[in-house]
């Protein structure tokens, strides 16, 4: 064993450093918390803009799933061929949207009436897709889109990236104040029926994958970009 030091200076900072390495030891030992990740920090950096870009990543994964997911469950249980058309499918409840498909219609909106009309969209899209999964537990095939082997998107792949699309924009509303005005309210509460025959249960599903689909692709995500593009140059001018 090496010979400690007599040196009285010496002694003392050896002191100090076994008891930093034992007080070390334990608080790994009781688990030391970890750091949250970046997007829950709350520091100066996270700007709005940086919100701004978490959002348009969680809308550009759940643009993708539920792309995926309609193309796949079109092709499945209908064909390629097939000659339908969703929206002959009524269903009362679901947002209408056919006026924000028109982008003029959407600049027309402030940032917080905007964010606020998707924010209540997308509640109910959740809600559905909520439905959904409770329909496809019926379908009596191997193959059904609750349970896909690999990188295949799923019904859970939708409804997970809503409640995370959710929270983004629940965080941006939360830092800015916003009080916004939902401007495509809904005056009837979706509701699902218990359906035992499995051709309408496949064309209701149909109609809201299809609903979301159009919504997150060409109006949620379209809008997302724009506002994060306005915010970028907001920042770039202010470092000016």
């Amino acid at each position: 064993m090496a010979k400690l030091s007599s040196n009285p200076f010496v002694l003392a900072i050896t002191r100090v450093y076994l008891s930093l390495t034992l007080l070390g030891r334990s608080y790994i030992a009781l688990g030391a918390p970890t750091r949250a990740p970046l997007e829950y920090i709350e520091t100066p950096a996270n700007s709005i803009l940086q919100l701004h870009e978490y959002l348009s990543d969680a809308t550009l994964q759940l643009a993708k799933h539920s792309r995926n997911v309609y193309n796949g469950f079109r092709r499945q249980r209908f064909g390629i061929e097939a000659d339908i058309n969703p929206r002959t499918f009524q269903l009362g409840g679901l947002p209408a949207i056919r006026d924000l498909e028109e982008s003029r219609t959407r600049l027309g909106l402030t940032e917080e009436d905007l964010l606020e009309t998707h924010r209540s969209n997308l509640g109910i899209y959740y809600q559905a897709m909520q439905y959904l999964i409770s329909d496809e537990s019926l379908y009596i095939g191997a193959d059904d889109f609750l349970h896909i082997e690999g990188d295949g998107s799923t019904f859970y792949h939708i409804r997970n990236h809503i409640e995370r699309t959710l929270r983004k924009i629940d965080e941006i509303i939360a830092r800015e104040g916003y009080r916004g005005e939902n401007r495509t309210p809904v005056t009837t509460t979706l509701t699902f029926h218990t359906e035992l025959n499995e051709n309408f249960r496949n064309v209701r599903d149909l109609c809201v994958l299809f609903e979301i689909f159009k919504y997150t692709n060409e109006v949620l995500y379209a809008d997302v970009k724009r506002h994060e593009s306005e915010h970028r140059a907001e920042e770039v001018m202010s470092e000016r």
